[in-house]
């Protein structure tokens, strides 16, 4: 009986065609709260997987870390990490992502990254690419019995540019899962889809940025816009539209320890809440990380 309700099951992940969308790895914290428009503004460690280029702006993060409960997922659970480490000019990121739901279905994602600023003025202005290569894994334990877990995966790569060409403007590209591999097992190839971000940001006095991105995944393209607002404190006022839904947040610049808490509505799921950390590595004297 165990085994027959276990192949139910499986016939049942396999038919609903939709155990993995690893693009919800791009929703960190603050690309969250700004409505899903950060690929113009990329600068710290969560760009890993939003805009591998923006990893190369990342002054003062070396570890993220977030957590979430996505709206319409009950029991389930998301979480984000990623360590970086520079050169002179070349930075390198690897990072995990991770969606877990309580009836045994899980996704992972493991990307490494490297980007490099190519050409940079006094003036603030720079070209900054980026690549990274990505392992998927969708997988699905039945809680009755482990003997019946499955899972796939696949590996590609992504691509990222970032160019700032005056103080005021900064313009973004990126390109997740490139080459459009596939998940091949029981005819699931749409789990891992190829999208496309683009999007442009403008800074006025160095307090309020204004942000619109487009992202096109399986033909379908939407449009978002983003909002940030920089107080007198290390504290930033985050808001954004996308596809409908409001979004917003805060989020602590302060050295060494930064936070971010966002959230995101989705119409007719309720909200998703997400907090994240980022932490800076310090030197010694001596010039040593620590």
């Amino acid at each position: 009986m165990k085994r027959i309700l276990a192949a139910v099951l499986l016939a049942g992940l396999l038919a609903a065609r939709a155990e993995a969308r690893f693009e919800r790895a791009a929703a960190a914290a603050r690309s969250q709260a700004l409505g899903g428009t950060f690929v113009s503004l990329a600068d710290d460690a969560s760009s890993l997987f939003i805009n591998p280029a923006g990893i190369s702006g990342a002054r003062r993060a070396a570890w993220y870390f977030d957590y979430a409960e996505p709206a319409g997922l009950a029991g389930g659970r998301e979480n984000r990490a990623v360590l970086e480490a520079a050169t002179a000019r070349t930075r390198l990121g690897a990072g995990w992502y991770r969606r877990a739901r309580a009836d045994g279905r899980s996704e992972d994602l493991f990307v490494v990254s490297v980007a490099r600023k190519l050409v940079e003025s006094t003036q603030a202005s720079f070209l900054s690419v980026g690549a990274g290569m990505g392992l998927a894994r969708a997988g699905f334990e039945p809680p009755c019995c482990a003997s019946s877990a499955r899972d796939w995966s696949n590996v590609t790569a992504d691509f990222g540019v970032l160019l700032k060409p005056i103080p005021v403007i900064s313009i973004g590209y990126a390109i997740g899962n490139a080459f459009g591999e596939r998940f091949d097992a029981g005819g699931t190839g749409d789990l891992w889809r190829r999208m496309q971000r683009w999007g442009v940001s403008y800074f006025w006095e160095e307090r309020i940025v204004v942000s619109f991105s487009g992202e096109r995944v399986a033909g379908e393209t939407t449009f978002h816009c983003g909002l940030t607002a920089r107080t007198a404190l290390p504290l930033e006022l985050l808001a954004g539209f996308s596809e409908g839904n409001v979004t917003g947040g805060v989020r602590w610049t302060a050295a060494p320890v930064g936070a971010t808490v966002s959230f995101a509505s989705d119409e007719g799921r309720g909200i998703t809440w997400m907090v994240a950390l980022e932490m800076a590595i310090r030197r010694d004297e001596n010039g040593e990380e620590r």
